[in-house]
């Protein structure tokens, strides 16, 4: 897997030579809190707004054998109590307490024999749960990684330098630590000490920068071109690219790779280097880790859904092993692979929106909508849009008992219960939303309201 184990020693070598004396100082201390008891392996919540925090008790429980669950803290009630359903932990950090007290699950179902960490994805059903990885998966996904991008799949010294500005509880922002710890290697969360290592390192390291396209595009936007291209490597990923964002980086002489892949994967399972505009059309190269294959639609042969399988795929689900080892993970994601055998992803299999990286669940934010007394009936969809990919958009009814819509005080109230990029940008009033007679929406009769809106 690599040249570093999570040992307690090379964590703290580790952490003390990248500088990262806060996430040091966290360490030691959930170290400290975890030796306490009998010696069980212990179900840990981490959901501090506090980078070092999160990592220092990630590896903490990584080089300990517990089991950590990382959480977005900007989580409202509504995720809070799909989280609780998943978890009751021994440890919170950060996390609203009453929440999962609130929620004892049975103690014969807690299935505490395993350590490993969980990863929250919105994933085809859009209600959260969490993707169960270990070492090895991770360690998979790494190999596969190498062989990309440096031809071989064992992992040297200064193969992985990461700046991370991605935050932990994803798996993007998790494994830029993962691969820059077990190639022992640089990481970051300042970018001005990017520049300063690169100039001390007598034998220059390999840099990294994985990004999702709308960091891309505000870096471009903001003129930080210059920053940009002190990386040896620009990885996208986190969604569909929009083509004018490839446009605008090559136009700024910018070559990157536009990547694919899922929490359940452990980050990328392929990608592309784009250096020029015809570069955007063409299909990924699967990596090497990967089994990938289509289930063929029978309107249409050459495209469906996208079904991976791979040593990187997570182990289960919520602390619950898949019940077969020889799986085919279901991503939800319409593709088609070529004559080459590249692969092309065309689009959602569900109505997920994916918004500046996030996955949200249009029935879920529909599903609180329609708790608020101004609104009868409402549609959410994600609009396209060029800095975002998509932004969550809304049509609605408005009650008969209201005369006006306050939308400052109906995204105060979508705030006390959801995360802030749930909550839609764009609002359309509408009479009605048109149903047939099985009750299910007629979406070309939204058509020309979607189209007005997009204006």
């Amino acid at each position: 897997m690599g040249i570093n184990s999570f040992s307690f020693e090379n964590v703290q070598r580790w952490l003390k030579w990248n500088q990262l004396e806060e996430a040091l100082r966290f360490h030691k201390i959930a170290c400290s809190r975890l030796s306490e008891g009998d010696g069980d392996l212990k179900e840990v919540l981490v959901a501090t707004g506090d980078r070092n925090e999160m990592l220092g008790w990630i590896f903490a429980c990584l080089s300990a054998d517990h089991r950590v669950w990382v959480a977005n803290p900007k989580w409202k009630q509504a995720e809070w109590t799909q989280v609780a359903a998943c978890v009751n932990p021994d440890v919170i950090i950060g996390a609203p307490v009453l929440e999962f007290r609130e929620n004892q699950m049975v103690e014969a179902d807690r299935r505490l024999t395993e350590s490993g960490l969980m990863i929250p994805t919105g994933g085809s059903s859009g209600r959260i749960k969490f993707a169960w990885h270990d070492l090895s998966t991770m360690g998979a996904a790494v190999e596969g990684m190498a062989s990309y991008f440096l031809g071989r799949e064992d992992v040297r010294r200064g193969d992985f330098a990461f700046y991370c500005d991605l935050p932990l509880w994803h798996v993007s922002g998790w494994m830029q630590v993962f691969r820059a710890f077990v190639s022992d290697s640089s990481f970051t969360w300042d970018r001005d000490d990017v520049l300063k290592r690169q100039e001390v390192f007598e034998q220059r390291e390999i840099w990294w920068y994985s990004l999702v396209s709308t960091q891309l595009h505000r870096l471009i936007q903001n003129r930080e071109v210059h920053f940009l291209r002190s990386f040896d490597h620009l990885v996208l990923g986190g969604g569909a690219i929009r083509e004018s964002i490839i446009h605008s980086a090559l136009a700024h002489e910018l070559q990157m790779y536009a990547t694919y892949g899922l929490s359940e994967t452990a980050g990328m399972v392929a990608g592309k280097r784009i250096q020029a505009e015809d570069d955007f059309a063409k299909g990924a190269e699967v990596f090497s880790h990967v089994s990938l294959r289509i289930a063929k639609e029978a309107k249409n042969l050459n495209e469906g859904e996208v079904l991976i399988k791979s040593k990187a795929c997570c182990k289960g689900y919520n602390g619950r092993r898949f019940a077969s080892r020889d799986w085919e993970l279901y991503s939800g994601d319409i593709g088609m692979l070529d004559d080459e055998g590249k692969l092309h992803i065309l689009g959602r299999s569900d109505r997920m929106i994916v918004t500046g990286g996030e996955k949200v669940n249009p029935l879920e934010v529909m599903d609180v909508l329609r708790k608020h007394p101004s609104i009868s009936d409402c549609w959410v969809f994600g609009l396209e849009h060029e800095t975002w990919g998509e932004v969550v958009s809304a049509v609605y009814v408005l009650d008969e008992k209201c005369s006006s819509f306050d939308e400052k005080e109906i995204q105060e109230f979508l705030s006390s219960k959801l995360g802030s990029y749930k909550i839609p940008k764009r609002w359309q009033r509408v009479e009605r939303i048109p149903y047939d007679e099985k009750g299910k929406l007629v979406k070309q009769a939204l058509i020309d309201v979607i189209a007005q809106m997009k204006k």
